[in-house]
């Protein structure tokens, strides 16, 4: 059993060392105004060109807490901040399922 566990770790973090270095994101490289979730969706597919996102994906997040709640009141609710979890949850997609 510790060979399986010692084995998943590595392909845990081989997976990690790919992503990373590939694909660093500067905060300079995110949007500086408040998004729509469709422009939200068209940004996290630019950067993940492998990766599909639809509503229902995003919504799911948001209501099992992976996400933070968009800004009621607000017609571009998803901040910066919002982007920067979804990129985080799309480099453990891969790790997680």
């Amino acid at each position: 059993m510790g060979e399986f566990k010692e084995n998943k770790i590595y392909t845990i973090e081989d997976s990690m060392k790919g992503k990373t270095k590939s694909t660093l994101l500067h905060l300079d490289d995110f949007p500086k105004y408040d998004l729509f979730l469709s422009q939200v969706i068209e940004f996290i597919e630019d950067l993940f060109n492998d990766e599909t996102y639809t509503v229902n994906i995003i919504q799911n997040y948001i209501k099992s807490g992976v996400i933070a709640k968009p800004y009621q009141g607000k017609k571009k609710g998803y901040t910066k901040i919002h982007l920067i979890q979804l990129v985080f949850v799309s480099f453990m997609r891969p790790v997680l399922t």
